[in-house]
């Protein structure tokens, strides 16, 4: 058995070429940016077990560098490769196959292009696009309210609390 790789993750938007700190921050940039819905990650599961790459979120340790997708467990090595991907997340409107990876840990795969390139996107139903027009605009709400409140939070001074101070 072969030593993993020891890689480092990045949140990266391979459109403009910014990094974000964390998977969530991007898929709302792709979003408010680039009108790119992707959709996210199941909260709290872990990254499955790779059988090639051991994560570090350390850049300095790491051996490579790989682009992560924020919607599943996949990454990749060049930006055109995951924007390709997110391409396959846009046309599959349920997104159930990309989740198998996570669902399957010990049968995670690399990245196979042909297959996504031979893959079919077709449309969804009415339905599934009233669906995915209310996700949409719920995920932009609460992006808005995000915002609102980091923006009210830089309005109140560093040692603030809503207790009420007692003069001695």
């Amino acid at each position: 058995m072969s030593p993993r790789i020891t890689a480092y993750l990045r949140d990266h938007c391979p459109v403009c070429a910014s990094d974000m700190s964390q998977p969530k921050s991007l898929i709302n940039h792709l979003k408010t940016q680039h009108q790119m819905v992707l959709p996210a990650r199941k909260a709290g599961q872990n990254r499955p077990r790779d059988p090639a790459y051991e994560f570090s979120k350390d850049q300095a340790d790491c051996q490579v560098e790989r682009l992560a997708c924020p919607s599943c467990w996949k990454h990749f090595s060049e930006p055109h490769e995951l924007e390709h991907h997110f391409q396959v997340h846009l046309n599959n409107q349920d997104d159930s196959n990309m989740s198998e990876a996570s669902q399957y840990p010990d049968e995670y795969e690399e990245y196979d292009e042909e297959a996504a390139i031979s893959s079919n996107g077709s449309k969804g139903s009415k339905e599934d696009e009233k669906d995915a027009q209310y996700l949409e605009k719920s995920n932009e709400l609460f992006s808005t309210l995000d915002e609102l409140i980091a923006g009210f939070k830089k309005l109140l001074p560093y040692d603030y609390t809503n207790e009420k101070k007692s003069n001695k």
